[in-house]
């Protein structure tokens, strides 16, 4: 997002449906970081200010954990570079981490089965409206 605006965002429809894993969630989450950097950048060269760090939220809390300075089991070291990475921007001041819960994360309206709900409903008019 910028400002309220949504810059970018993509979705893949697959065939069948998994469970998330801490690989998904951490790639999920560092991914869009490299993103946003570049786009941020970019408007820095265009004359733009930032005051604060990106603001990166997620729904799943071992990503978190892990990317705040948690141990990680030795199954998940093929991901250490990710989450190294994730640290040193957050070290750095690059980016501030925060948890979101699943009833305030819109994006889960592109990842979950969420039809028909309250929450749904809630997430789709703050997405169409900006309410």
């Amino acid at each position: 997002y910028l400002g309220q605006y949504a810059i970018a965002t993509r979705t893949k429809k697959k065939s069948t449906i998994k469970l998330s894993t801490f690989g998904d969630e951490t790639r999920a989450v560092v991914d869009p970081i490299d993103f946003a950097l570049h786009v941020k950048r970019k408007l820095e060269l265009l004359g733009w200010s930032f005051k604060e760090p990106l603001r990166v939220l997620t729904d799943n809390k071992a990503v978190l954990f892990a990317m705040s300075g948690g141990k990680i089991t030795e199954q998940s070291r093929y991901l250490k570079p990710k989450y190294l990475y994730g640290r040193q921007l957050k070290a750095r001041g690059d980016i501030r981490l925060g948890y979101v819960a699943t009833n305030r994360n819109m994006s889960d309206i592109t990842t979950k089965v969420t039809c028909p709900s309250p929450v749904h409903s809630v997430h789709y008019t703050r997405i169409m409206h900006g309410v």
